[in-house]
């Protein structure tokens, strides 16, 4: 067997093992068997990072924000504009990216109605976990 072949072959395992993960995972989900897993999780961040963390967070949080998009893709606009060999082709394939980036964040977000842990100054008890 060449070596493309076998790099090909180890790609398509790589890819069905993780499929195969992903589908077991949201199965899981939607029959709600993840509480007890962010029941615990929730209390092991919130024990490792106490209050004096929320700057650091809020500052982790703000590279997800769009404020940094917004510029980083003005720029990256910028530099297609002024770089690219192929500029049109370059724009609607960066505009394609953006596009169906959020459009995925917004149905994953609607399919699952969640919106992830809450935020760590966030005032949360942890009234089942911390009795024991």
């Amino acid at each position: 067997m060449g070596k493309v072949k076998f790099v090909v072959l180890g790609a398509f395992t790589v890819f069905a093992v993780c499929l195969s993960l992903v589908i077991g995972m949201i199965q899981e989900f939607l029959e709600n068997e993840f509480t007890l897993f962010d029941e615990i999780v929730n209390f092991i961040i919130h024990e490792m990072f106490d209050p004096n963390w929320s700057a650091w967070m809020n500052c982790f949080a703000l590279l997800g924000s769009y404020y940094v998009f917004f510029p980083l893709i003005g720029l990256t606009t910028i530099l297609i504009i002024w770089k690219g060999k192929e500029r049109l082709l370059e724009l609607m394939c960066f505009a394609f990216v953006i596009v169906g980036g959020e459009a995925l964040d917004e149905g994953l977000r609607a399919l699952f109605h969640r919106w992830g842990l809450p935020l760590i100054n966030n005032s949360h008890t942890h009234s089942r976990v911390s009795k024991r």
